[in-house]
């Protein structure tokens, strides 16, 4: 974590030589809220898997992924154009966030609805009632999801990275939390995907209660103005939002159709510590996205170009060795924290690891579309990656199983520099 962290300041030195030691300080504060994280999605793992076994560990990652599918319709891309504009224009940060509050209410609540009546049919094609039964459970989580994100997109906006940090580590504290005490109530594993709805509950009274302190909450003529202008660039960024997300969870959705609830416990385990590791680029992006809107209408091509390129090497050169440690470690990690039935997805998790060490350079800067202002292209760098995902999972999972999802997956990571590359020198004529 000491490279990782030498590495995020690094570079957001290099992207703004003159930065304060507030924006050092909020890169801090964010690999912290990272680390919590990270913590937290192992936790929650490995509790399920000792208290429980490895099918109640497949159903409760295939709801989180049909979770994660419904949360990113229900917010509609508004939380990348409240994201875009807080930064662009944060005077009229009141007025961006009533229209977004609009919007997004209306849009979710739809989507949360339709979530619980499609549990059913959703469970019939994972051939899993458990799984339907989980959905039923976390469809209001939808509605409290999409108006948090929207919240933390205007914080992230305005640069309050650290409060952002903050709440990002609560949400999964409060996750964690809440298992901890269905374990100790020894609840039924099927009631376990209801912590979800009930963690963001309490994470949206915590940021409506900080909110408020800056902003002021109200209908304004001015803020209905803004729900047409979010609605526009939330339907265009929408569908690579979507996508980004899903993409994270269709190796696991495949696998769940094609193999058992145990089968998928084992791979989605090592899949779990494997995006672990890939999220510590999210860890950066969170900090230097409002940078990025700001740098490119200031600067020369030319320096935007250097600077990519920097923190690309950059990037690289702390991920790689710390990639090789985690594959090495790997089943010692297995042997310790859970039993030897998981160490079967040893091979996945290597050919997983490799694909994201690989393109770990790049994903730092994956949102570099959305704020330059080109969302549509943004959504199609994001569905070219879905898609190819998607094809090879297909493909592969019926003849290989949970390593084939690992070969699909860690192919459509190292594909995506291809299409980031291309798409930022088409949209933007920078060369990364």
């Amino acid at each position: 974590m000491i490279g990782g962290q030498q590495a995020v300041v690094a570079l957001v030195e290099r992207l703004r030589p003159k930065i304060s030691r507030q924006l050092t300080g909020d890169v801090v504060w964010n690999l912290v809220s990272f680390a919590v994280m990270g913590i937290a999605g192992l936790a929650l793992n490995l509790l399920i898997a000792t208290f429980y076994d490895a099918s109640t560990l497949g159903v409760f990652n295939q709801v989180y992924a049909v979770y994660i599918l419904l949360s990113q319709v229900a917010v509609a891309g508004i939380h990348l154009s409240v994201l875009k504009y807080a930064a662009a224009e944060p005077k009229a940060a009141d007025e961006i966030l009533i229209g977004a509050l609009l919007s997004v209410v209306a849009v979710a609540s739809f989507w949360a609805a339709a979530g619980y009546f499609a549990s059913g049919p959703i469970g019939d094609l994972l051939k899993s009632p458990s799984v339907a039964r989980g959905l039923r459970a976390v469809a209001p989580g939808v509605l409290f999801f999409a108006i948090n994100k929207v919240l933390l997109a205007l914080h992230n906006g305005l640069g309050r990275l650290r409060s952002f940090a903050v709440f990002q580590a609560l949400r999964f504290g409060l996750i964690v939390g809440l298992l901890l005490a269905f374990t100790v109530a020894s609840s039924p594993g099927e009631q376990l995907p209801l912590i979800f709805t009930l963690a963001e509950a309490c994470l949206l009274i915590a940021l409506l209660a900080f909110t408020t302190k800056h902003h002021s909450i109200s209908f304004s003529r001015r803020g209905a103005v803004w729900i047409r202008r979010h609605l526009a660039f939330g339907w265009r960024a929408l569908f690579g939002s979507l996508l980004a997300d899903v993409n994270t969870r269709v190796d696991i959705l495949i696998l769940g159709y094609f193999a058992n609830d145990a089968t998928v416990g084992v791979y989605s385990f090592a899949a779990l510590i494997a995006e672990g590791f890939s999220q510590l680029s999210t860890v950066f992006r969170n900090v230097v996205n409002p940078l990025l809107a700001k740098y490119r209408a200031e600067r020369t091509t030319q320096e935007l170009e250097q600077k990519l390129r920097y923190g690309i090497r950059l990037t690289y050169k702390y991920t790689v060795p710390m990639g090789l440690v985690l594959v090495s470690v790997y089943p010692v990690i297995v042997r310790l924290l859970v039993g030897p039935e998981y160490l079967a997805g040893w091979p996945a998790f290597a050919v997983l690891m490799a694909g994201i060490t690989a393109s770990m350079g790049y994903s730092a800067f994956t949102m570099l579309l959305n704020q330059g202002g080109y969302p549509g292209h943004q959504s199609v760098f994001f569905a070219l990656t879905f898609f190819t995902n998607l094809l090879l999972n297909v493909l592969l999972v019926p003849v290989l199983g949970m390593l084939g999802a690992a070969v699909a997956t860690g192919i459509s990571f190292v594909v995506s520099i291809v299409y980031l590359r291309v798409l930022v020198q088409r949209a933007m004529g920078v060369a990364m």
